[in-house]
């Protein structure tokens, strides 16, 4: 999925974002090809519809938001809108695991957590992104309380 980047100047050659994966970053793209290096790290060259190139980088987003805003030149592109408050409490539920189950806890609940900030993001029904993250977090729970056990049978 990729999200794009409403700027004035690229209305020929349009920017968009894709957000980072499990294992690489998020991407700016131009004409649906990844932009070019900048000269700085964490930089990208985009080339304007008037053929002049400008910089552009990623700002990452408020809080464990995985979607980071677009900085073209000084001006800066959000690419979705914000998500409202009690998503971000509902996705990070998971993170209490730490308070009850110290480090296999904190383990579950991260894990849970992450993969809940990522489907904050997605476009689906608002009951069923409820329920879905309302799985996660109590699959969590499961499995911490499974992994727990194994691990006090295998002490004894």
């Amino acid at each position: 999925m990729t999200y794009p980047v409403n700027a004035p100047s690229f209305l020929n050659q349009p920017v968009t974002l894709k957000p980072s994966g499990l294992l690489s970053g998020a991407k700016i793209m131009q004409n649906d090809q990844p932009a070019p290096k900048g000269d700085k790290r964490g930089t990208f060259l985009l080339t304007q519809d008037d053929g002049t190139q400008v910089t552009a980088s990623l700002k990452q987003g408020k809080f464990l938001d995985p979607l980071p805003s677009v900085v073209i030149g000084e001006e800066v592109y959000a690419v979705a809108e914000p998500v409202s408050w009690y998503w971000w409490f509902w996705a990070v539920l998971p993170f209490a695991l730490v308070g009850v189950g110290g480090l296999l806890g904190g383990l579950c609940g991260a894990t849970a957590a992450i993969i809940n900030t990522r489907l904050v993001r997605r476009e689906m029904n608002g009951v069923l992104k409820f329920l879905l993250l309302g799985f996660i977090s109590l699959t969590a729970v499961v499995v911490y309380f499974l992994l727990a056990m194994l691990f006090t049978s295998m002490m004894r």
